[in-house]
């Protein structure tokens, strides 16, 4: 198989959330050109996702051989490193990532300055803080009408802790520039700092209630407003504005259809704020229309009927899908629960059973797969189930996956 063809179907398997086949695919596409940036910088991003750490620097340090003027790639290692604790390391990466910016419009100085702190390098973090506090008073001073000279302001205030200077420096920033979407996301981010959080005032806070008007001028200002969408609607969550927090998603999907990040965050807020499963099937029913290959739209749909105890049309939906191979882990485990509930015995056994050879790392289905013969008074079926988990536990990189999987063993019924 040719590279590219490999990397389509690592990308389509990607596509389907099974991450560990995606990076199966990428590194056979690997042995065929080792130095490939586009492909060791999927291969990182991938790693990154399962936090295998190790195997995403290694990655990105092969993706920076063949493009070393990529400045992303530094800082997603220098994450990597962070992550690891190796604190040194990420001190260099991020070094490394300043010299290769022209501009700093990040602020990545401040994660630098924080890490040599990490590091017992105070007199290092205090130099390069009183550097960039220098540089944002001059370029306020000199160049007023620059928005960016109050952004740079704001960063200072931001590191500082100080998010009422922040605010002021960044809606100056604003009302020179309101076309620059990282001034609303900090903006917002230094409102939320100052605001209660507690559920029953979070909604009435002058400061949720400013970042909410915010992010309704960046809908209207930007031309690419789906993350500000998602921050608005995360906002509602937090002050448990739920249905506003629906509707916000509903107005994302309507303008972006295609936009598949929020289609599982939508489903939930309906499913489990809400409860309003109407609304579920209405509107997967209309993106199922316009992508009937869609995985999460038709995970969405399908339970959307489950929900309303519509049986029938969910196995239609979901057989359809196993059918055109469309079909992700949780389609084919929704199958076996359809099955399950009709008592189709073994129908239930083998698509629990397919759902885990979908996704090895799908551990609700071997869990659910044991509940399932024990309830049959099947002991050895479910002890081999447990000894097939097992099996798997050497291979998991996410330390949070990995301590979920001990609880399950654990927690088993053999």
């Amino acid at each position: 198989m040719k590279k590219e063809e490999l990397i389509k179907k690592g990308d389509f398997e990607y596509s389907k959330g099974r991450i560990e086949k995606a990076i199966e695919y990428y590194e056979k596409a690997l042995k065929k050109d080792h130095l490939s940036f586009e492909i060791n910088s999927k291969l990182g991003t991938m790693r990154m996702s399962i936090r295998d750490y190790n195997g995403a620097i290694k990655a990105y340090r092969k993706a920076i051989k063949s493009n070393p003027d990529n400045s992303q790639i530094y800082f997603f290692m220098g994450n990597a490193y962070q992550a690891m604790g190796r604190i040194s390391e990420a001190i260099r990466t991020y070094e490394d990532l300043l010299k290769k910016l022209d501009y700093d419009q990040y602020g990545f100085w401040s994660i630098l300055s924080e890490l040599y702190k990490e590091n017992d390098e105070n007199g290092k973090a205090k130099k390069l803080y009183e550097k960039k506090l220098k540089q944002a008073q001059i370029s306020t001073e000199e160049h007023p009408e620059d928005p960016e000279s109050y952004h740079k302001m704001a960063i200072v205030r931001r590191y500082e802790g100080n998010h009422k200077k922040a605010v002021e420096n960044l809606e100056k920033a604003i009302e020179l520039n309101n076309t620059e979407p990282i001034y609303y996301s900090e903006i917002v981010d230094s409102l939320i700092n100052l605001s209660d959080l507690d559920q029953e005032k979070a909604k009435d806070d002058p400061y949720i209630q400013k970042a909410i008007s915010i992010l309704k001028n960046a809908i209207v200002n930007l031309e690419n407003s789906k993350k500000v969408y998602e921050e608005l609607s995360n906002i509602y969550l937090m002050s448990n504005q739920n249905e506003k927090a629906a509707e916000t998603l509903k107005e994302l999907l309507d303008k972006y259809p295609d936009h598949e990040d929020v289609y599982y965050r939508y489903h939930n807020i309906l499913d489990k704020n809400l409860e309003d499963y109407d609304e579920i099937i209405n509107t997967y029913s209309k993106l199922y229309e316009k992508y009937p290959e869609n995985p999460k739209i038709i995970y969405c749909l399908i339970n959307g009927y489950l929900r309303k105890e519509n049986y029938d049309k969910a196995q239609e939906i979901a057989e359809k899908s196993v059918e055109q191979e469309t079909a992700n882990h949780m389609v084919i485990f929704s199958l076996g629960y359809i099955h399950e509930e009709k008592n189709n015995v073994e129908k239930a056994e083998k698509f629990y059973n397919l759902a885990i050879k979908e996704n090895p790392f799908f551990f609700d289905a071997y869990f659910k797969l044991m509940l399932f013969y024990n309830k049959l008074n099947e002991k050895g079926k479910m002890k081999e189930i447990v000894e097939k988990m097992k099996k798997v536990g050497p291979m998991i990189k996410d330390p949070v996956l990995k301590k979920r999987f001990d609880e399950m063993i654990k927690n088993s019924p053999v």
